[in-house]
């Protein structure tokens, strides 16, 4: 005997919020690890590495994470999908990049403003740190807006 429709939506629709708490761990722990790396800028020390590495690592396992539950979507060419989810695909990457510039825009304004105040240049720990999180963040934010935006499949 098959379920009511009534009981599908729901539980499609309770899925949804999980969806959507992936994603926003995901911009959370991206964040945690960008601030953390520009403390370690400020003065390092062996608790903003502990954390950059904890938020690096639960950054990367929401970003998989993310990747897998929208169905590697975003990775896929244009002959795999139909019209719709090439739309959907297109719309996500185009979001998803406007919100990366925004936050690599703003990195390099910090940066910027921090050298000409003080004639300070950064070490390689912490920009490597930015660098790891600006690639994790180009590789999963389509994913992460795929997983915002669209109901489950």
């Amino acid at each position: 005997m098959t379920a009511p429709p009534q009981a599908e939506t729901h539980v499609r629709n309770r899925q949804r919020p999980l969806r959507r708490l992936l994603a926003a761990a995901f911009a959370a722990s991206t964040i945690l690890v960008l601030v953390s790396g520009f403390v370690e800028l400020e003065t390092p020390s062996l608790a903003s590495t502990i954390v950059t590495f904890a938020g690096g690592m639960f950054s990367g396992i929401t970003a998989i994470a993310l990747i897998l539950i929208v169905r590697l979507v975003p990775s896929q060419p244009d002959d795999k999908l139909d019209e719709r989810l090439r739309m959907v695909r297109d719309r996500a990457h185009r979001t998803a990049y406007q919100l990366v510039s925004i936050v690599v825009l703003s990195l390099l304004l910090v940066l910027y403003a921090r050298a000409s105040l003080s004639g300070w240049l950064p070490d390689t720990d912490g920009l490597s740190r930015w660098m790891i999180a600006t690639i994790m963040m180009f590789l999963a934010t389509p994913s992460a807006v795929m997983a915002w935006t669209e109901p489950e499949p």
